[in-house]
This record gives structure tokens, C-alpha cells and sequence, in this order.
């Protein structure tokens, strides 16, 4: 019985099987060298199953491809993939936006069949198709994974206006590029014949590929979900307002949203916040698009990023301060990036929220359109 060992691979010199300016690449050249027990090369064909992980050990399976009968010369042997399998990506999209008296919200995703845990949430309820809710007297849901149907239902009491109820979930996307895009390192784990080879390589995905990815890809219009990172580096949905208020209390906060793959270089940001000064503060909330290049190794957002463009500053006038109103600023702003580069930055939005004592600053809706 022959045993196959892993003897040599070419993977170092990822290759696509395309040009710069043929259309999106698909195919990754791939070759090894196989041998039997003794060193004897291998000759024949074999069956492949290539998957791909998101860490060096263990991790999560982000894409997996079955190649079959490779021709084995010698040794040698040689296959293009990245086409065939299946990529397992998240996406997270908003439900509805609440208008204060409806309790059942239906909603169709925008990828279908859905896989694993489906989650809903609102920022104070959470539901999943396998972990269940939180508050079953309050707030459950129901799937269908087949046809990508979603619904949040609220037993008792219909939630405050403008709450954001959000739904995470994760689905299958052909070919390879997505894996590559959205994992921030990507490990290719072979098996021959049943037998899995290790240790797994470290894929390096070529940037004008993911590129050409981005390029290509016609999004419909949609909303796009958003999850924020507070300064202190906690991460949370996005359901309900940020915000700085009551009758004690001073100081700034940051929070960041950070656009991740599925929104290209043009959208729509759809956002709203409410002020109120006291005689002595005057609050305000500045909207920022900056970008940091996460390529270097730094991962911290305002390490080395730079400003791209000051969306919005919102601050009250004399009169307004005066008479102590509350003020709503409720824009719609199509944004487009120049120079866009998902390769080499990360692109995300600065909110920074100014409140002090007896004053009121919120962000009560934030979320972006993706445009064709």
C-alpha cells in the first residue's frame, strides 16, 4: 500500500489563471509532488478536497473545493481552483426600522439558503435559529433557511420607534474570492485520497484580483447593517442610539463604523441625530470617513489613519441654544471614495459625540445603501 507524503509545492507563487485586464480572475495554479512510502514518485490519479481556514490550526472552514482525478506524472502534479467550491461568508442586514406599532417584521435576505445560527437582535432582544431567544415572553423569530425568509416577532409590546432590528447570518458564495476578501488571513489545508496533509499554507491573495472582485461586483441597492467599535474597543451591533445624555455626565465619546466587503466604493450613508444644548453646553456630533492602511500590522483605527472626507458636524445655533429645543438633523448623503483600495485599507466612519450636564446627544438612525 502506497502512503502519500507532501513533498513540494509551488504555492509561494500564487498565480491566477488570468490577466490584468481579462475579466475577474478565477483560478489558482496549484502545484505539489507526491511519493509512496519509499520516495517512489506517485503516478496515477488522485482525488483532492481542498479547504481553506481562517487560522494556521484549528479555525473556521471559510471555503472548500473537491477536485477530482488529478493526473499524478512522476510525482507531479498540477490543478486550477478557486472556481468550483463554496465560500462560507457573513452577512448582516437590517430588518426594518420600527415605527412604533407594528410587532411582527418579515423580511427577506439578500442570499439564500441561509447556514448556521440565524441571529436576530434589536440591541435589548436577541433571538437565533439554534441558540433560541433571550427573552422568550418578549421577542422571537422564525426562518426559513431554504428561501431566505426571516421574522422577528414581539409577543407584548411593540418596540420604540426607530429601533433597528438586525439579522446576522452566514451563506454560501461560489468561487474563492470572497474567502480571500474577507478573512484577514487564509490557511489551505489539502487532502489526497482521504488523507489530510499538513502543516497548511498560507495562502497570499493577489490584490489586483480582489480588485478586479470589487470592481466587477453590481451590487443592488440595500441596506447594509452596521456594527460599531466604542473607543474603549468593544464591539456591539448597532440597534440602538449612541448616545450622551441626562442630568449628570460630561465628555466625548468615539465610536467607529467600520465598512467591511460588502459595500464597494459608492453607497448612500442614511443617518439622524438629535441635539439639545443647556445654557452653559452647547453639544455636537461630527460624522468623519477616514482610513487606515491594515497591512502594516497596526489593526488600531486611529493609528496611522488619515481623513478622507468631514461628513457632517452638527452644532447648535445662538437662537436654538436659547430656547433649549431639541433639534434633528435627518440627512441622506450618496458617498463615493476616490482612490478606492480594499487591498491595502480599511475604510471606516469616526462618530464622535460631544454631550455635558443637562444636555441631550443622540444618533438615532445610522446605516448605509449599497448603489448599483
Amino acid at each position: 500500500m502506497k502512503r502519500i507524503s507532501w513533498i513540494f509545492t509551488t504555492l509561494a507563487a500564487l498565480t491566477f489563471a488570468a490577466t490584468v485586464q481579462a475579466e475577474v480572475p478565477s483560478l489558482i495554479n496549484y502545484q505539489g509532488r507526491l511519493t509512496d512510502k519509499a520516495g517512489t514518485p506517485v503516478n496515477g490519479a488522485v482525488d483532492v478536497v481542498l479547504r481553506v481556514y481562517d487560522a494556521k490550526t484549528e479555525g473556521k472552514k471559510v471555503y472548500e473545493e473537491t477536485i477530482s482525478q488529478v493526473s499524478v506524472v512522476n510525482g507531479v502534479y498540477s490543478f486550477g481552483y478557486g472556481e468550483e467550491g463554496k465560500t462560507v461568508k457573513r452577512a448582516a442586514e437590517v430588518v426594518a426600522v420600527v415605527d412604533g406599532e407594528a410587532k411582527v417584521f418579515n423580511y427577506a435576505t439578500e442570499h439564500k439558503p441561509l447556514l448556521m445560527d440565524v441571529q436576530l437582535s434589536d440591541g435589548t432582544y436577541t433571538w437565533g435559529s439554534s441558540s433560541g431567544p433571550s427573552d422568550a415572553v418578549q421577542f422571537i423569530g422564525s426562518i426559513n433557511a431554504e428561501l431566505g425568509n426571516v421574522t422577528a416577532i414581539y409577543i407584548q409590546n411593540a418596540p420604540a420607534k426607530d429601533t433597528i432590528i438586525n439579522t446576522v447570518y452566514h451563506y454560501h458564495e461560489e468561487g474563492i474570492i470572497g474567502a480571500l476578501s474577507q478573512n484577514k488571513e487564509c490557511w489551505q489545508e489539502l487532502t489526497i485520497n482521504g488523507k489530510s496533509l499538513s502543516p497548511r499554507e498560507r495562502l497570499v491573495s493577489v490584490p489586483f484580483a480582489l480588485y478586479s472582485q470589487f470592481s466587477a461586483f453590481a451590487n443592488t441597492k440595500r441596506i447594509i447593517h452596521p456594527s460599531f467599535i466604542s473607543s474603549a474597543g468593544s464591539s456591539a451591533v448597532y440597534s440602538t442610539p449612541i448616545h450622551g445624555s441626562g442630568p449628570t455626565g460630561t465628555g466625548s465619546g468615539e465610536h467607529y463604523y467600520v465598512i467591511d466587503g460588502s459595500i464597494r466604493d459608492s453607497f448612500t450613508l442614511n443617518y439622524k441625530f438629535r441635539l439639545r444644548s443647556s445654557p452653559q453646553h452647547n453639544p455636537r456630533i461630527v460624522i468623519e470617513l477616514k482610513r487606515y492602511n491594515f497591512r502594516n500590522g497596526d489593526n488600531r483605527l486611529e493609528s496611522g489613519s488619515s481623513i478622507i472626507q468631514r461628513i457632517d458636524s452638527g452644532e447648535l445655533t445662538s437662537a436654538q441654544k436659547r430656547t433649549n429645543e431639541m433639534v434633528v438633523w435627518e440627512n441622506r448623503k450618496k458617498i463615493k471614495i476616490p482612490n478606492y483600495d480594499p487591498y491595502t485599507f480599511k475604510y471606516f466612519f469616526r462618530i464622535e459625540i460631544d454631550h455635558y450636564s443637562n444636555t441631550h446627544t443622540s444618533l438615532d438612525l445610522f446605516y448605509l445603501t449599497n448603489e448599483k
